[in-house]
């Protein structure tokens, strides 16, 4: 059922239904027969049934709402004044799924995050990692997060890159050349600097406030991307911080 309301003028309650739904989780028959159930329980109320699909809702900007999730728009802590970026999909094999943010976006899990800022929640905040080794944290969907897209949304430069490949370790090489996409500064570009024994990795390229959480990436000639982490920090102009995949994955046991 993607929608129900109930009509007090008409006297009548109304439902919508995505007819391909029915037909993966159910049998005609059987949604009739439900119906009827309801109906029953509804009395002299009238119950009308309509079918359609939802229709997902585009982003114009970073700020706007946007259905499905996608990384690189902007989120914020419910009760905060700030905001960030959504790092990119995941899923938990406890928590389902949901999205990966900067940890110190988040003050405590099941902190509540809004997307847009001031809209409804999207998710809650499940695990968390922040002190001076780790910085991230895993989101799970919830109230209005029906859908997070595999994708790094990149509007500066006209692109929505799907995410091709998560990239291990050995991936991540000095000189490597990479992009980020935040909400604060947009899109940079520059190349992995220093990979740090804790295992966080600079990169030369600019990041403002905002763009915690930002995906870092290395576009793909056939218009994907590959994934190779989240933008954590700004150390001076021109050199940044930031979580590798590889440690995301293990640290919040994620299985993509």
């Amino acid at each position: 059922v993607t929608f129900v309301q109930a009509d007090f003028k008409l006297q009548e309650i109304l439902v919508v239904v995505d007819p391909e739904q029915v037909l993966q989780l159910t049998s005609p028959s059987s949604f009739t027969n439900t119906i009827t159930d309801v109906q029953v329980l509804a009395g002299d109320i009238p119950i009308k049934v309509e079918y359609g699909k939802p229709t997902d809702v585009a982003c114009t900007t970073r700020e706007s709402d946007c259905d499905p999730l996608k990384g690189g728009i902007r989120i914020i802590r419910d009760g905060s004044t700030g905001g960030s970026t959504l790092g990119f999909k995941a899923n938990n094999p406890t928590y389902g799924l949901g999205f990966v943010i900067a940890g110190h976006e988040t003050l405590a899990v099941e902190n509540k995050i809004r997307q847009p800022v001031g809209g409804p929640i999207s998710g809650t905040v499940k695990l968390r990692f922040y002190n001076t080794a780790q910085d991230y944290a895993f989101v799970k969907c919830t109230d209005t997060c029906t859908a997070v897209d595999n994708t790094i949304w990149a509007p500066e430069v006209g692109s929505t890159y799907p995410i091709a490949n998560r990239v291990p370790s050995s991936a991540q090489v000095s000189g490597t050349f990479l992009s980020k996409s935040g909400v604060g500064s947009g899109v940079t570009l520059g190349d992995i600097s220093v990979i740090q024994p804790d295992g966080q990795i600079t990169i030369k390229l600019n990041v403002v406030g905002g763009d915690s959480g930002a995906p870092v990436y290395k576009p793909l000639v056939n218009g994907n991307a590959d994934l190779y982490g989240m933008v954590i920090q700004r150390i001076t102009e021109n050199l940044s911080l930031y979580e590798p995949w590889h440690k995301i994955k293990s640290d919040l046991a994620l299985t993509n």
